[in-house]
């Protein structure tokens, strides 16, 4: 399958989600960057990909946010101040162990022992479309985790 092919199934996968109700929604994206200026054009990006995007410039928010609304993804610097990326995630994952994390981080020197707290990783550099590409294969991966739950 060429790689055209299978941005396609996963735009067409991971664009919507089921609500409660059992109405489409746009996917819910947490992003936590200390970098008010990427974080802005960052989520603009996102929101013009079809998700809903909320926003934390710090990890005690980020953490409030997850503990008082539904997310089905969260990207996550490393470096930022108080706590680091893998800190908040490891935090995140104590109310939320099923809900994909990614590092997006410029930083090179991440430790291995963080690296592993996260879904996947990738490097702010790496473009947006590789970006978009993990997101939705995350969200799609969720999707196949949470339906392989229930008994047939």
């Amino acid at each position: 399958m060429r790689e055209q092919d299978e941005f396609t199934l996963h735009e067409r996968t991971a664009r919507v989600s089921w609500n409660a109700a059992g109405i489409f929604r746009a996917p819910k994206i947490l992003c936590v960057d200390d970098d008010a200026g990427f974080l802005s054009a960052f989520s603009a990006l996102l929101e013009l990909a079809g998700f809903s995007v909320t926003t934390a410039s710090d990890p005690a928010h980020g953490l409030e946010l997850v503990q008082k609304n539904w997310f089905d993804l969260a990207i996550l610097d490393y470096h930022m101040p108080g706590i680091n990326g893998a800190q908040l995630a490891r935090q995140i994952r104590q109310s939320r162990p099923d809900m994909p994390v990614i590092l997006l981080s410029a930083s090179g020197s991440v430790p291995t022992a963080d690296l592993q707290v996260f879904n996947r990783h990738l490097a702010k550099g790496e473009g947006f479309r590789q970006v978009l590409l993990a997101v939705r294969s995350s969200l799609v991966n969720e999707r196949i985790a949470m339906r392989d739950d229930f008994p047939a």
